[in-house]
């Protein structure tokens, strides 16, 4: 199909506004009314808009520069549960670690903060999941593969 030429282009567009102008938009039926369909959903920004506008105010942590730096600094240095719970954490998470841990000194210097309930909390749940006083179960079959038979298991 060969392409319109811009004249022929234009008296279309021309004839497609009088009609629109003609019937001021409004949604007649029959022959000659221009219908126009109403929308079935509601568009993404619509909703992105109505989303943004809600009377709750969206409070966003950012993570603090300076703490980032130094929570850098001193990673290796941290207990292995904090840097496990780091490491396995999303981008919000890591961000209240950073804040929460790192805290400014009077001097103006940065340290850790060990006595933070998140650095108490987390320290609790290692101990708990990994700890000495944690029981390692094992299936009864394995038991009696490991023992070398069910004779032996008994005694």
């Amino acid at each position: 199909m060969a392409p319109m030429k811009k004249t022929k282009a234009m008296k279309v567009m021309k004839a497609v506004m009088k009609a629109v102008m003609k019937h001021d938009g409004k949604n007649t039926g029959g022959a000659g009314g221009v219908l126009k369909k109403p929308a079935a959903k509601p568009s993404i920004r619509n909703i992105a808009a109505s989303l943004m506008q809600s009377d709750e105010p969206v409070q966003e942590q950012t993570r603090d520069r300076n703490k980032s730096h130094q929570w850098s600094k001193y990673f290796a240095e941290l207990p292995d549960a904090i840097q496990d719970a780091y490491n396995k954490s999303g981008r919000a998470m890591k961000t209240a670690m950073v804040n929460k841990l790192v805290v400014k000194d009077a001097d103006g210097g940065y340290s850790i903060n060990t006595d933070s309930n998140m650095y108490k909390e987390t320290m609790k749940k290692y101990e708990e999941k990994y700890g000495e006083a944690g029981e390692k179960g094992m299936i009864k079959s394995h038991m009696i593969t490991k023992c070398g038979g069910v004779e032996s298991l008994a005694s």
